[in-house]
């Protein structure tokens, strides 16, 4: 399934792109991936499912200013407007608040942020060299054609 906590943890891996893999203030590097969203659907996850320790595990795993840049800029096609995120979804601090781990309400909406809207169809663009991996039936195509191969490696 893809949902922003998998695109959290996909870097471009194109020659020109594979060893550059922090995240740049300016959005120009290969992280994170640009999302297009042509097709998505909303998850229902019950709120006990996961344990709040759960729930704090996944938090701490999640790049955050890379997660902010992601909401920031992502691109819902024309008709998909009424499934793009809500203002108070995405309106998140800048970074992560002292003791964020005690704060149910932060948790919560960060974890519903990241794992409640599933991408259907769309792409995921490496912000550096414009390099679109399509999004298909929920699985991401991350396959290189073989000029994009680092053939040093």
């Amino acid at each position: 399934e893809m949902k922003l906590i998998t695109q959290n943890f996909m870097r471009c891996q194109a020659k020109d792109c594979a060893d550059d893999t922090i995240h740049h203030e300016d959005n120009k590097g290969p992280y994170p991936l640009r999302i297009i969203v042509e097709t998505s659907e909303e998850e229902k996850i019950d709120d006990d499912y996961y344990s709040f320790i759960a729930k704090i595990k996944m938090i701490q795993n999640i790049e955050y200013p890379a997660l902010l840049a992601s909401i920031k800029d992502i691109e819902f096609k024309a008709d998909m407007e009424n499934q793009a995120y809500t203002e108070e979804e995405i309106d998140l601090p800048k970074t992560l608040p002292e003791e964020w781990e005690k704060d149910e309400e932060f948790v919560n909406r960060v974890f519903n942020l990241v794992m409640t809207k599933e991408i259907i169809t769309g792409q995921l663009v490496c912000r550096k060299c414009d390099r679109e991996f399509g999004i298909v039936n929920g699985i991401i195509n991350m396959l290189l054609k073989e000029d994009e191969i680092d053939q040093n490696e």
